[in-house]
C-alpha cells in the first residue's frame, strides 16, 4: 500500500509495473496452500509461488486469474516487451514474453513444461522436477521417481509412477535433456574474486564459507545472516 500511494502521490502509478510475488516456499511446516513440500524441494509447495502484475497503462485485463504455466525465466522477456526494449537475437532465453496471457489473449497459446532443479554442486543423480500442464514428476536424491497427475491431485497424495511407465519414461527423457543442456558449463558456484582492483573493499559473506577444523556456523544451518564461530586464529 505504502508503494502503491507513493507512486500515485508522485503521478507515476499508471505508468509503472508493480509487481508482487514471494521467495519459494516456505522455510518451515506451516499453511502452503494445501500444497505439499516446503523451501529445499522440488514438489509444488517448495517451488510455485503467487505473482501479481499491475500495469494500468499497459492495457492488460483486469482481474483475472491466469492457469497457464509461466516462471521466473518469463520475466525478461515479458518486461522488455511490455517497456518497449527490443532484445537482441543472441540471446538465448528459455523465457517466454507471457503478454499476450496478460492481455487475455491465452487461445494460442502453447503447452510448455518448467524444469526445476538444484544448482551449487555436480549430483548424481541430479534431483529435481518437471511440471507440464497436467502432471508434476519428481526426482529424488535416492533416484527415486514419483509423478503426480496435478488436475487431479493437485496437493500430490498419490504417487501415480507406477501405473503410467511411459509418462514417467517420457517426462525424464525431456528432464535429462535438460540438465544436458544447462550443466554444459558446469552446476559448480563461480568462485568470488578478492582483491578487485576498483573495489577497496572485499565482502566475503561467512555463508559462503567451506568450513574446516572447528569452524562452524552459530545457527548451525549457515543461512542468510548466520556467522562463524570457533575461531582460533584469523588466519
Amino acid at each position: 500500500g505504502k508503494i502503491l500511494n507513493s507512486l500515485a502521490s508522485l503521478r507515476l502509478d499508471n505508468n509503472t509495473i508493480v509487481i508482487f510475488t514471494t521467495d519459494n516456499g516456505p522455510n518451515g511446516n506451516r499453511f502452503n496452500g494445501n500444497m505439499k513440500g516446503r523451501k529445499g524441494s522440488y514438489d509444488e509447495g517448495g517451488v510455485r509461488v503467487p505473482f501479481f502484475l499491475r500495469y494500468p497503462n499497459g492495457n492488460l485485463a483486469k482481474g483475472q486469474a491466469m492457469t497457464e504455466l509461466t516462471a521466473h525465466i518469463d520475466l525478461l522477456p515479458t518486461l522488455s516487451d511490455l517497456c518497449g526494449i527490443t532484445l537482441p537475437d543472441s540471446l538465448e532465453l528459455d523465457g517466454k514474453n507471457i503478454t499476450p496471457l496478460l492481455k487475455g489473449a491465452n487461445q494460442n497459446w502453447e503447452d510448455r513444461s518448467i524444469y526445476s532443479f538444484r544448482h551449487g554442486a555436480p549430483f548424481t543423480p541430479h534431483p529435481g522436477a518437471v511440471r507440464t500442464p497436467t502432471h508434476r514428476w519428481v526426482l529424488q536424491r535416492d533416484s527415486s521417481i514419483a509423478l503426480y497427475d496435478m488436475q487431479k491431485d493437485p496437493a500430490q497424495k498419490q504417487n501415480i509412477a507406477a501405473d503410467y511407465p511411459e509418462i514417467v519414461a517420457s517426462i525424464g527423457a525431456a528432464y535429462a535433456q535438460k540438465i544436458q543442456e544447462v550443466t554444459t558449463n558446469s552446476v559448480l558456484v563461480p568462485p568470488i574474486p578478492v582483491g578487485y582492483k576498483n573495489a577497496s573493499t572485499v565482502s566475503m559473506p561467512a555463508t559462503d564459507a567451506i568450513l574446516a577444523g572447528d569452524i562452524g556456523f552459530k545457527e548451525g544451518h549457515g543461512w542468510a545472516n548466520d556467522w562463524l564461530i570457533n575461531w582460533s586464529t584469523t588466519k
